[in-house]
C-alpha cells in the first residue's frame, strides 16, 4: 500500500514537468508561425530566420530558421525562450540573395512558453543601390522608398548598438528626406545600425500601427573609407500586434498616474524621461499620452537614472497655461531603475503654468 501511495505522489510531482517535455526529454518547442507573401500573393520556399537578440548581433549565423510551403506559411520551432528577430530572405538556385527581404515590423519578438505566436512577413524588393564614391568626407546617402517608391519626410536613425538603433535616436539622426527619397548622413568611420522611420498616426511617444519603419537589409553597415555609401531603405508599415504575442518581461518600464492638484486624474500628458535634471527640451523617451484614467505607460530601452516630469505640450520650457510637473517622489525629481524591472505607483502632479 506505502509502495502505490508512493508511485502515486511520484507521478503527480512528474506531469507538470512532461507537460513541458517531449521524447526523450528534450524540451517542447516554442512555436513563431504564420504566412509569407509579396503583397496579396503568398510566396513559398522562402527561408524564415531567428536571431538570437544581441546588441552587436550581425544577422549571419541564425538560432533556428523555417521555409515556407508550398502555401506561403511556416512554422519555427524554438527551444529557448527569449527575444528574437524574425527576418525572410529569398535564395536563388546558387544560393545567392535574389532580392527579395522581409523584417518584421514589430522586431525583437518575445517568445514564451505559453501558445504559439503569428508572425505574417511582407517581402520587400531589394533595392540594389550600395555604391561608393571616393571624398575627403565619410557619409551615407540614403534612399527611401515604400512600395518602391520615393519616399518623402522619413528619419535615418544610426546606431552602433542593435538596441538603441531599434528602440531610441540612437547614434545620428538625419534630416527628413527629399522629394527623392534621399538624405545624406556625415559619419565616421565605423560599424553601425540604420533604421529608417517615418511617423503616421503619431507625433511623439513610441510609434505604433500604421507608422512606417525600415530596417537596411545589410545590417550592420561598414563604412571602411572615406566618401559617400548609398544604400537603399524599404520601408513597411508596423502591423497590428500579433496574435499570442506577448509583452517582453525583460522591458524596463515605469507606470503610474498624472493628476492635478486636486488628485484628480489627467489625460493628455506625456512623461518624459530626461537625462538633465533641468528637464526642458525633448526627453530621451516618452511615454503615449495618459489616458482619461490618468495612467501612463513609460518604456525604457534599458535603465539608469532618469529625471521624470509630465506636461501636455513638447519642446522648450513650459509656457503659459501649459501644464506641467514634475515627479516629486525625491528631492531631485530622479528615480533609478535596473534594466529588466518594473516601477509602478508613481503619481506625477501637473498644474497650469503661470
Amino acid at each position: 500500500m506505502k509502495k502505490n501511495v508512493m508511485v502515486i505522489l511520484i507521478m503527480m510531482f512528474l506531469l507538470p514537468a512532461c507537460s513541458f517535455l517531449g521524447i526523450g526529454g528534450a524540451p517542447r518547442p516554442f512555436t513563431v508561425s504564420g504566412k509569407v507573401a509579396r503583397g496579396k500573393t503568398t510566396v513559398s520556399g522562402v527561408d524564415v530566420y531567428a536571431y538570437k537578440a544581441s546588441n552587436l548581433l550581425d544577422f549571419s549565423d541564425p538560432d533556428f530558421r523555417a521555409k515556407t510551403d508550398d502555401t506561403g506559411n511556416y512554422a519555427i520551432r524554438f527551444k529557448k525562450t527569449g527575444e528574437y528577430y524574425i527576418v525572410a530572405r529569398t535564395f536563388n538556385a546558387r544560393g545567392r540573395e535574389a532580392g527579395q527581404y522581409a523584417f518584421y515590423g514589430r522586431n525583437p519578438v518575445y517568445v514564451t512558453r505559453t501558445g504559439a505566436i503569428n508572425v505574417n512577413l511582407n517581402l520587400q524588393k531589394i533595392k540594389r543601390t550600395m555604391s561608393f564614391t571616393k571624398s575627403d568626407t565619410p557619409g551615407i546617402k540614403c534612399i527611401l522608398t515604400k512600395n518602391g517608391e520615393p519616399l518623402r519626410g522619413a528619419t535615418v536613425y544610426v546606431a552602433v548598438d542593435l538596441n538603441e538603433g531599434m528602440q531610441t535616436k540612437g547614434l545620428v539622426q538625419s534630416g527628413l528626406s527629399d522629394a527623392n527619397g534621399e538624405v545624406f548622413i556625415p559619419i565616421d568611420i565605423g560599424t553601425y545600425y540604420l533604421t529608417a522611420r517615418k511617423r503616421v498616426k503619431t507625433m511623439f511617444g513610441p510609434m505604433t500601427e500604421g507608422d512606417l519603419i525600415g530596417f537596411y537589409h545589410k545590417n550592420p553597415m561598414v563604412v571602411s573609407d572615406t566618401g559617400t555609401y548609398t544604400i537603399g531603405i524599404e520601408l513597411i508599415e508596423i502591423p497590428a500586434k500579433s496574435a499570442g504575442a506577448s509583452e517582453n518581461p525583460l522591458q524596463t518600464v515605469i507606470t503610474g498616474t498624472v493628476r492635478d492638484e486636486s488628485g484628480g486624474a489627467v489625460d493628455g500628458i506625456w512623461v518624459g524621461a530626461y537625462n538633465d535634471p533641468q528637464m526642458f527640451g525633448k526627453p530621451l523617451f516618452i511615454s503615449m499620452k495618459s489616458g482619461a484614467d490618468g495612467k501612463f505607460i513609460l518604456r525604457l530601452p534599458k535603465g539608469g537614472k532618469y529625471y521624470l516630469a509630465g506636461r501636455n505640450t513638447l519642446g522648450g520650457p513650459p509656457a503659459t497655461g501649459d501644464l506641467y510637473g514634475q515627479y516629486s517622489g525625491i528631492d531631485d525629481h530622479s528615480i533609478t531603475i535596473d534594466t529588466g524591472t518594473r516601477i509602478t505607483g508613481i503619481e506625477i502632479i501637473v498644474k497650469e503654468m503661470w
